[in-house]
């Protein structure tokens, strides 16, 4: 993960910034201290930065707080293929925020992935593996409670014992 410029690192920028162009000044002036925010990359910080566009800060910490807990506690693609969009907007997610979410995890599918998706319950996304076959890529669907460390152990092992090396795991 980057490292975040220090609170210093911030004023002395924001204070040469202020030199530089009068117009900047008078927003320096009137604009509080901040910490800078990272957020982690992948497919987890994409589809963070897509839940917290257009909501205030608040809104959006509480929808991703309960996709995070929907999702069993990761955001990955698999997690969020194996939602449909209503059930994406039963966390909070608008209807285009859940399409998103799950056309970016489609693209690794259609980059040449094969998915396997860890789901609580086996019988969910039967559509979306449905889909991922269609795409010519196979599509194996586990039990996974991302909780439960022996959960993660067999859905590892019946991935390689079906799909064979597993070559980008996400979480």
């Amino acid at each position: 993960m980057p490292v975040a410029p220090t609170s210093q690192d911030i004023a002395a920028a924001r204070e040469a910034l202020a030199v530089a162009d009068p117009a900047l000044a008078r927003a320096h002036a009137q604009t509080p201290a901040f910490e800078w925010r990272l957020r982690p990359g992948g497919y987890e910080g994409l589809f963070r930065m897509i839940v917290e566009q257009q909501v205030s800060v608040a809104a959006a910490a509480s929808i991703w707080a309960r996709t995070v807990e929907g999702l069993g506690g990761a955001v990955t693609p698999d997690a969020v293929l194996a939602h449909d969009i209503d059930a994406l907007r039963a966390f909070g997610l608008s209807g285009q925020k859940a399409k998103y979410g799950r056309e970016i995890a489609l693209a690794l599918a259609h980059a040449g992935a094969d998915v396997a998706l860890g789901l609580r319950d086996i019988g969910d996304a039967e559509d979306l593996e449905r889909q991922i076959e269609a795409m010519g890529r196979r599509c194996l669907r586990v039990g996974l409670d991302v909780r439960d460390r022996a959960q993660i152990a067999a859905a590892v092992t019946r991935i390689e014992e079906v799909l064979g090396r597993i070559d980008i795991l996400v979480n």
